[in-house]
């Protein structure tokens, strides 16, 4: 079905006009005040240009006032339920060419303005369906009929609505989600500790993400802590635990239930030749160094995924602390963390800097001229006389 055009109530109680269609038709005898109105309103949306649109109520409000027809409340009306799905839409973000065009509407009318119009009621049919002059429908000059009634007489909206299905070709797919908890669509509800990962691009902002949410989880346990106060050290590392036996539980789930069963690792799994250990709930890295004059995390680093935001983050942060080399990096990440193949994660993060690609980068080469006519063609040797 084909869109019909916006158009305007009034309430039947204020005004004895029912309400008038812009640019297409009118819903009634229009009277003289009406006409001009909606006239000048054509006039002024025509000469309008892209970008501009937010100044459309102001325009309708001067010419309504200059014209003594006041508009006492609006309602658009369309017969595309999947239209009226975008524009009422506010859990899905679309593609460029919707999202362009819903914003523009959104900005100069509310979701709850637009409603649906059955395709008999619709008096922009006519035209695309075609009809002889002597058989224009009663809708065509007095609108649908439920437009003179009150709006709580008006047909339900709920079931006509369209709703966006889950692969709908307007709908972007590569958006990362922005709130705390967002229901996918496989309808499995995402961890909050997840969405803070994927949101926040440096580790420090993520521990403190994660505090002031645990903060608030006590607060709402009714627990007594301080509300207005900075976080503090011992916060930002009860965070950082958190997010760590997070990460560990969906990349090493098996082999922490092993360990925690008092089995061994699997030879198959790739931490099996770090002789992993759980410390305080964490997946350490077992090895020999146990009498070394070392602090407590770096004899026992915390094993973490190669493939993993986190471990992106943490190798981020080390990196623009310094930006030198490959191995110095690795050996400040490795004092509290071990992660698989570090090596390849450090040398990718060096490499999409483009800090050190601007320090380290290859100076340009001048390239060298043609040489002269002199250097390249043949001539008499010198001081010998012309045959």
């Amino acid at each position: 079905m084909v869109p019909a055009a916006p158009m305007r109530r009034m309430d039947p109680r204020i005004s004895t006009a029912s309400c008038t269609t812009e640019g297409i038709h009118s819903f009634e005898d229009i009277t003289s005040q009406c006409a001009i109105r909606e006239e000048a309103k054509g006039i002024i949306r025509a000469g309008i240009g892209h970008g501009q649109t937010e100044h459309i109520r102001d325009a309708e409000m001067k010419v309504s006032e200059a014209t003594k027809v006041y508009i006492h409340s609006e309602e658009n009306q369309k017969t595309n339920t999947l239209a009226l799905a975008y524009i009422q839409n506010e859990t899905r973000r679309f593609k460029t060419f919707v999202a362009n065009r819903v914003t523009v509407i959104r900005q100069v009318s509310e979701a709850n303005q637009w409603h649906h119009v059955s395709g008999e009621e619709n008096p922009a049919d006519v035209l695309s369906r075609g009809c002889f002059v002597d058989n224009l429908p009663v809708s065509w000059f007095n609108g649908p009929p439920f437009l003179s009634n009150y709006k709580c007489a008006w047909p339900a909206q709920d079931d006509l609505v369209g709703h966006l299905e889950d692969g709908d070709p307007e709908v972007r797919r590569d958006v990362h989600p922005t709130s705390i908890v967002q229901t996918c669509q496989s309808g499995v509800t995402q961890h909050p500790i997840d969405t803070l990962i994927e949101h926040y691009s440096s580790f420090y902002r993520l521990k403190k993400a994660v505090g002031w949410w645990l903060r608030l989880i006590k607060f709402l346990k009714k627990t007594k802590i301080p509300q207005s106060s900075p976080l503090e050290i011992h916060e930002l590392k009860h965070a950082e635990n958190l997010i760590v036996k997070h990460v560990q539980g969906r990349a090493y789930f098996h082999e922490t239930k092993n360990i925690e069963a008092g089995k061994t690792v699997l030879k198959s799994s790739s931490i099996y030749k770090l002789s992993p250990i759980l410390i305080d709930g964490l997946l350490v890295v077992g090895g020999r160094l146990k009498h070394a004059i070392l602090n407590e995390q770096a004899i026992n680093p915390v094993i973490l995924p190669l493939n993993h935001r986190l471990s992106t983050l943490i190798v981020q942060d080390c990196h623009n602390s310094s930006r030198v080399g490959v191995e110095w990096t690795l050996s400040q990440v490795r004092k509290k963390f071990w992660i698989i193949r570090g090596r390849k994660l450090v040398k990718r993060v060096k490499m999409d800097c483009m800090v050190c690609k601007r320090l380290y980068g290859a100076p340009m080469n001048q390239r060298m001229s043609d040489l002269p006519p002199e250097r390249v063609r043949g001539s008499r040797p010198v001081w010998t006389l012309p045959c």
